[in-house]
């Protein structure tokens, strides 16, 4: 989480909103920042491989995130949001409560 925070900062840190929904099965986390947006050319592989956006990064950061999340039993997404910026969305399963 630390990593798309860090992200989304990067883009804009001067406005992010964070939501958190939850159902039956699963917990959604949305980040969203308004910095300018993920070039569709590259938005699909952004995680799987070593891309970055950053005139300075190796896309390392965000590859570990959708690695881990992902073993997890979740997943990331990323979408440009209508309104400008990136919308990353953490999908996570729900665990049951212990009794």
């Amino acid at each position: 989480m630390t990593n798309l925070l860090n992200n989304a900062a990067d883009a804009n840190p001067e406005q992010i909103a964070i939501r958190l929904d939850w159902q039956d099965e699963s917990v959604v986390i949305d980040i969203r920042d308004h910095g300018p947006g993920v070039a569709m050319s590259i938005a699909d592989q952004l995680g799987e491989t070593f891309i970055s956006t950053k005139s300075k990064g190796m896309g390392i950061g965000l590859f570990l995130t959708h690695a881990t999340i992902n073993r997890l039993g979740g997943g990331v997404s990323l979408y440009n949001h209508p309104e400008g910026g990136t919308l990353t969305e953490v999908k996570l399963p729900r665990c049951a409560a212990p009794i």
